[in-house]
């Protein structure tokens, strides 16, 4: 139900546009300005009116308007005043009746979405950078699911490269293989900063592992055994951060995979006239569309990152034939991508209208930024690691027992991580604070949860309350002799009155205890509070499809914290279960929405939903 679309459709005013009303109507920034205000100075213009006018005559028209309790004109702006008990039914019983697909939209029904995001880099840990991409990436996977689309998830491995003729040489020399299978990558990265050390020293030792890596090109046995050993450490490492998230990929393949095309890309891309030679590289020259200058081949006849990033962009959609493809990174590849997107479409892609680059900003830890290559890292690892421990001391602080407390910590741990990443705007950086970051009050993930707790546990307890009768019970009842209701009571801690409300109720379909119905459902049983809870329910759909427009997991985030916070208010003012079953019913009910579209909320910002905290 949406109620901005109701009020435009109600103002029929001459030469007013019905869309641009829609548009302009916007929720009140104060109470004493209604529900909604409706700006009219821009169409002051095209009506040869004053704003105060054209106000006046939106009044005059929505006069007797059974949606709208009252409405004022206050210097140019129309102020709505909704009435609450139409809306609150309304809306209410449209949620209700829909609940587990509330919010769902089949625009993207039969068709494919490829989402490209956390891209790890063989043989070297998962730092901060790319739980960004891999929380950022998830969430537009499971929005894009949400409106339809069938989805597959692409992890593009970092697994191309002198770095592995570095990786490789370094182990040759100095390895060992049983250390290795004991710690993993931890190992590998190891030898990866000596490496490095060693190829800033020593121009020789910089040359071998040029050599080596080009045995691995031409497929050496031995350095390609190695390799593979190498990604599949790294992969079965990966995982178990995924794991904690609960995600799973569709497609491991990396740089490696798509470079056996480089020869056929760089033969198209000299066919089509695009790429040139300019001091002994090969060059594609977008100086013209304001995009400088896209090097896809070295002096040394050795490829890229974008020969093969045009190499997989050409073989994924012959594989494919996605309806869309997202790629997900750090906002500093933005102008790469538009190098590539441009390249794409001088080949004749006739699918690059298909193709979308996200973006988001980069997030530091209190040392400073993030920076791989000497080791100098923030690791995904740990800081799980840290945020776990540090969930444990707040739960334990707290005094809360958990049959699995490790299990609970490693759920708000985890997800307070998640949370911190994805609350504020993409574009911006962000500094991680893991004290903020792990607080039950206050804008954090751990709020969110607690508040999603808390109405587990309401319901819990009311599914556990003598005063929970089936509907069965209920309607038995109604229907009972005098003798055989006195023994009901006798024998249960309910009365009819607590059963039905009342005596005189007259049940109907929908008001039978139990049936769990808001159609006529009086406005009082919910409490003043309820309606701004229904206000930002009714809001929940447009939310969800501004964050997959816009790309913006924030939107979800404010909106979870801005529900949380009115229930959390709801709730200290309302008493939820109570002797009236007609009102325990209803409320519970509504308790039962709001747990449910904050369960939404936590899984499209690839968080947890712990039942009991």
């Amino acid at each position: 139900m949406d109620i901005k679309k109701i009020l435009s459709q109600q103002i029929k005013v001459e030469q007013l546009d019905q869309e641009k009303i829609y548009a302009l109507l916007e929720v009140s920034p104060r109470e004493n300005m209604g529900d909604l205000s409706l700006p009219c100075f821009s169409f002051a213009k095209d009506l040869h009116k004053s704003p105060i006018e054209i106000a006046q005559s939106i009044v005059k028209e929505i006069k007797n308007n059974k949606y709208v309790a009252d409405v004022q004109v206050l210097n140019g702006y129309v102020n709505f005043y909704l009435n609450k008990e139409v809306f609150i039914n309304g809306i209410l019983t449209e949620v209700d009746e829909n609940l587990d697909n509330y919010g769902k939209n089949n625009y993207g029904k039969e068709k494919l979405a490829c989402i490209e995001y956390s891209s790890i880099n063989v043989a070297k840990n998962p730092h901060v950078g790319h739980l960004s991409s891999t929380v950022f990436g998830e969430c537009y996977a499971r929005l894009h699911q949400n409106f339809g689309y069938t989805v597959k998830r692409l992890n593009y491995l970092g697994d191309y490269g002198t770095q592995f003729g570095k990786m490789i040489t370094a182990y040759q020399k100095w390895g060992d293989k049983k250390e290795v299978e004991k710690e993993g990558v931890d190992a590998l990265q190891k030898l990866y900063i000596k490496a490095n050390i060693e190829c800033d020293k020593d121009e020789a030792f910089l040359d071998e592992c040029r050599q080596t890596f080009l045995k691995l090109e031409k497929g050496d046995k031995e350095i390609k055994a190695l390799f593979e050993w190498f990604v599949k450490l790294s992969i079965d490492e990966a995982k178990q951060i995924y794991s904690k998230l609960g995600i799973d990929f569709d497609d491991w393949r990396g740089e490696a995979y798509y470079a056996q095309f480089n020869n056929e890309t760089i033969e198209l891309l000299k066919r089509k006239g695009l790429a040139h030679e300019d001091k002994g590289a090969l060059i594609v020259d977008l100086k013209s569309y304001d995009l400088g200058v896209a090097i896809v081949e070295q002096t040394s006849g050795a490829s890229l990152y974008a020969t093969r990033d045009i190499s997989a962009l050409l073989k994924r959609y012959d594989e494919y034939k996605y309806d869309k493809f997202v790629y997900v990174t750090a906002i500093q590849q933005k102008q790469y991508f538009k190098q590539l997107f441009k390249i794409g479409e001088l080949l004749g892609c006739d699918f690059m209208d298909k193709v979308h680059h996200t973006t988001y900003g980069m997030i530091s830890v209190p040392e400073g930024k993030i920076s791989s290559r000497k080791g100098a890292v923030a690791l995904i690892k740990d800081l799980f690691n840290a945020s776990i421990k540090k969930a444990k001391e707040v739960l334990i602080d707290k005094g809360t027992i958990s049959e699995d407390m490790d299990k609970l910590s490693q759920e708000i741990g985890v997800s307070a991580l998640v949370f911190d990443a994805l609350r504020t705007t993409s574009s911006k950086d962000s500094v991680f604070d893991l004290q903020s970051a792990i607080n039950f009050d206050g804008e954090t993930g751990p709020y969110l949860q607690y508040t999603y707790a808390r109405c587990c546990s309401i319901l819990r307890n009311w599914k556990n309350s003598d005063a929970n009768l089936t509907e069965k019970q209920c309607s038995n009842l109604q229907n009972s002799s005098a003798i055989e209701k006195q023994d009901f009571n006798s024998k249960n801690s309910a009365t009819e009155k607590q059963c039905c409300g009342s005596q005189e109720v007259i049940f109907t379909e929908q008001q039978k205890c139990g049936d769990k119905k808001f159609a006529n459902i009086e406005f009082k049983l919910l409490g003043e509070s309820a309606w701004n809870i229904v206000k930002l329910i009714q809001k929940f759909p447009s939310v969800l499809e501004g964050a997959f427009n816009d790309y913006e997991p924030c939107y979800i985030a404010r909106f979870a914290i801005d529900l949380a916070g009115e229930f959390n208010k709801y709730y200290n003012e309302n008493r939820i279960i109570t002797e009236d079953i007609l009102l325990t019913e209803t409320r519970v009910e509504f308790t039962k929405i709001i747990k449910t579209i904050l369960g939404k909320c936590l899984y499209f910002l690839v968080m947890s939903a712990p039942e009991k905290m």
